[in-house]
């Protein structure tokens, strides 16, 4: 039984809570098929794997919780000041793909990430950088793995 008025005399510490992406059951099923079809694959087998995924860049701050430590008299201290600007300063948002062999093109993404303007990465630059390699399996950190293979035609 946890003593709720001193959490830490009972080896309780403050945490943040894992996070963890939030699956369906279809998407949990196919994750665990493509990993089951994939656990014997060898270093040499993911040498032909390309990997990509989205990701967003904020210029002037952190969205995750910032804390410090300092007595109450030092809160207006410069060392513990965290500097802000208004309207949250903008931040970028870019797409990528890259592979055990070489690096594909850095797309920054003016708009939401939607399915139309996922397919529209999908054309203009994943197919050309497939084009590049001779056997590449695509696939996705955030997204159910795609089964993108292309063969370089002789």
């Amino acid at each position: 039984m946890h003593n709720t008025s001193n959490p830490e005399a009972d080896g309780l510490q403050q945490q943040k809570p894992h996070q963890v992406l939030l699956l369906s059951p279809k998407n949990r099923k196919r994750k665990l098929q493509f990993t089951q079809a994939h656990q014997n694959w060898t270093i040499e087998d993911w040498k032909n794997v390309a990997w990509s995924d989205e990701s967003r860049f904020l210029l002037w701050y952190s969205d995750g919780r910032v804390r410090i430590w300092c007595k109450e008299h030092e809160s207006m201290d410069p060392t513990f000041l965290v500097s802000m600007v208004q309207a949250g300063g903008g931040g970028v948002m870019v797409w990528g793909i890259f592979s055990w062999h070489t690096l594909g093109p850095l797309v920054p993404i003016e708009h939401r990430l939607n399915a139309t303007a996922y397919l529209s990465i999908v054309a203009d630059h994943v197919l050309p950088f497939m084009t590049t390699v001779d056997h590449l399996l695509m696939a996705t950190s955030s997204r159910i793995m795609h089964h993108v293979t292309k063969l370089k035609s002789s």
